[in-house]
């Protein structure tokens, strides 16, 4: 008796991604066309599709089900609204009378405006790049010392405030 030769399993297919599904889009479009210029190509299917949507029910339902389908395949990019407490208020009479847009996010002249209770508040408001300068302000300071890590805002502002308001705050 033959033997039967069993053929290769195929794999379940996957879908794809959300890029991946414009890039295909967006070749498909361009073998159409039988052009190369994809922004032209894009800016085109776009006012095409624009123009359908007005008076095609169908259509819109449609692009509405596409639309759905893709933004649950791509990952969310929205953030958790940060709650970060209340707005830090410079200690009276001294404000930012000193302030220079051209100088360093400098902690100790933070501390010296808003005092040690408003540090805290006055470093979570900053950018990474302004935490860095303010942890290398104080690291000529404190030598030596240094935050758990450069990248986490969170170990950049606990090591500053340590260092600069005290331990308790």
């Amino acid at each position: 008796m033959p033997s039967k030769a069993k053929a290769p399993r195929a794999a379940s297919p996957r879908p794809l991604s959300a890029a991946k599904r414009k890039a295909l889009a967006t070749q498909q479009l361009l073998s159409t066309l039988a052009g190369d210029n994809e922004s032209a190509a894009m800016t085109a299917a776009l006012e095409v599709a624009n123009e359908w949507l007005v008076w095609d029910t169908a259509f819109q339902e449609r692009l509405g089900q596409k639309y759905d389908e893709l933004n649950r395949l791509a990952p969310s990019k929205k953030k958790a609204p940060v709650d970060l407490g209340p707005a830090p208020v410079p200690i009276a009479g001294r404000g930012l009378k000193n302030y220079s847009p051209y100088g360093k996010f400098d902690p100790y002249q933070l501390i010296d405006e808003y005092g040690r209770q408003q540090l805290r508040s006055v470093l979570v408001r900053a950018t990474q790049q302004h935490l860095r300068e303010a942890v290398d302000i104080v690291q000529a300071h404190e030598p030596g010392t240094k935050p758990a890590s450069r990248s986490s805002n969170t170990a950049m502002i606990d090591y500053i405030v340590a260092a600069v308001a005290g331990p308790d705050y």
